[in-house]
Formats: structure tokens, sequence, C-alpha cells
């Protein structure tokens, strides 16, 4: 007898089901395809549209947030997965983030953070809504109308005496955005570190914060913060441009310095989606018998079967 061998049971074995031993994390920054795991029979997923972004003053509301569990799949069978691109940051006007969805059996989506307002218009509604121009109101957020809500409103802007306007702050998943008022333009909403329950994510699971608003007027104020945590980008001033936000965290676009400057907003970050397969106890199904070595057990552990 070999040393380590083992001897294969007689009969056949049997146990609840193959698959992991401890819960898998999978990641998608662009479009693709997951296929659950042997064994898998519910999967949790977190799903993070693109920002919107930045307009000539109002910052891009964040991309709207689903965080939703035990969600129905079938082994092997493979699900596409559309990660959204972010909004645009176009002086004057921003455009929305688009739409990310997992396409189970029953899809599940997330919808694009609003645009940033511009020349006396509100925010743009989305996932998130942006922050309004010096003028102008915030746009709605959860524009899928979700529940629970996949993001918050955007501020509205305001005209300090003397024509120093200011944009609002676009929303995000954890607070509103940040109104402007004084000369000063309102932070995006803040988003939410979402590590612990998708461990392993990108930029430590801090997403959909909303951008911050432009400051314009002579001599400029303060600008709006992007949201944090969650990669929104800064606002900008005097003519200057806004920050983007953070690739792949759904963050809005910071709002450009205006009005009527040659700055450009800050485009939305790109969504992200994560899927987590919760553990799974392992089984071999099937009949055996002889002598296995160390490594001829692995195997069968690892391709749930006894070989013949």
């Amino acid at each position: 007898m070999a040393n380590g061998g083992i001897i294969g049971p007689n009969n056949p074995t049997t146990a609840p089901s193959t698959g992991n031993t401890t819960d898998q994390v999978t990641t998608f920054t662009s479009d693709g395809t997951f296929t659950p795991q042997t064994g898998q029979a519910t999967v949790n997923a977190l799903i993070i549209a693109g920002g919107g972004g930045g307009s000539n003053q109002g910052g891009g509301g964040a991309g709207g947030v689903r965080n939703i569990s035990s969600i129905p799949v079938t082994a092997g069978v493979g699900i596409s997965v559309t990660v959204g691109a972010g909004g645009a940051g176009i002086n004057p006007a921003g455009s929305q983030g688009s739409t990310s969805t997992f396409a189970s059996s029953t899809p599940y989506s997330a919808t694009g953070g609003g645009r940033g307002g511009f020349q006396g218009l509100g925010g743009g509604s989305g996932g998130s809504g942006g922050g309004g121009d010096g003028s102008g109101s915030g746009g709605s957020g959860n524009g899928g109308s979700f529940s629970p809500s996949e993001g918050n409103n955007g501020g509205g802007g305001g005209i300090h005496p003397g024509a120093r306007a200011c944009g609002g702050g676009g929303g995000g998943i954890n607070a509103s955005g940040g109104g402007g008022s004084g000369g000063n333009a309102g932070g995006g909403g803040a988003g939410t570190n979402f590590n612990p329950s998708f461990p392993g994510v990108p930029n430590s699971g801090a997403y959909a914060g909303g951008g911050g608003g432009g400051a314009g007027g002579n001599p400029p104020t303060s600008t709006g913060s992007g949201g944090n945590p969650g990669g929104g980008g800064a606002g900008g001033k005097g003519g200057s441009t806004g920050t983007n936000g953070v690739a792949n965290t759904g963050g809005g676009g910071g709002g450009s310095g205006g009005p009527g400057g040659p700055a450009d907003p800050g485009d939305g970050g790109a969504g992200v989606v994560a899927i987590r397969e919760p553990s799974q106890p392992f089984s071999i199904v099937g009949v055996a018998s002889g002598v296995w070595s160390l490594e001829e057990q692995y195997e069968a552990v690892r391709n749930s079967a006894w070989p013949t």
C-alpha cells in the first residue's frame, strides 16, 4: 500500500451539494458573463450604475445602488452582466450615467446618476439626482422607484449677492447633495463602504458618492467636495474644471466653475457589479474502491467525483 493512501468507499456517498468552502466574490468592471459554481442555488448581487456627468456648476449624481440577497440561479448557466458607463462631463450640460444590470431569470438593474444642472435648469433625475446650478433645484433620486431606495436627491444651487453663482452637489447613496449658498457650492452626497459585505472589491468597496458643485463669480468662493466615501469628483471654481468621479465607483462628476467659462466639468465614474456566492459544503457522489493517493483525493474533491 502506498504511503498516504486511503481506501475509497465501496458504496455510493451522497451529501447536500458540491460547491465552495468559503464565500466567493466575483467583480465586474466591464460587461461580461457570470457563471454560478457547481451546487450554487442563490447569490447576492451588488449592482452600481454609472455616475452622472457634471455640468457648468451642478455636480453629477451618483449611480443608483441595488444590494440584493438570495437571487435564484442555476449552477453552470451563464448570466449576462452589464456595467453602466459614467455620464460625460460637458460644458454647459453633462449627461446621465448608464444603467448596470444583472440579467438573472428576474433581471435586476440600477439607474444611472443624474447630470448636473446648468443655465438655470435643475439637476437631472437618476439613481441619485444631480445638483442644480446657481438658480436651479436638485434632481430627484431613486429614478427606478425601487424599495429600498437606490439613491438620494441632488442639492439646489444658489446665487450670492454680487452674482456669484454656485452649484449644488449631486446626491449619493448615503446622503442628499449639499445645497449651494452664500457663494459656496454644495458638496456631493456621501456614498457607502460595501467592503464588509463584498470583500476584496475595487476601491475598498467605497461607492456611489455624488459630485461636488462648481462655484463661479469673481472672486470665486469655495467649491463643493466630492461625496466621500464613494468616489465623487470635486467641483471647480472661477472657470476651472471639475474632477472626474473615480472609475468603477459610480461616483458623480464634479461641476465646473462657471458661468460661461471654457472649463469642462468632470465625467461620472463607471459603475461596478459584484456577485457573492455563499459557501456551500462539498460532497463526492460516486462509487470508489482501491487505494488513493492524497493528490487523487484532492482531485476527487475538486471534481466532485471519485475516479472510475
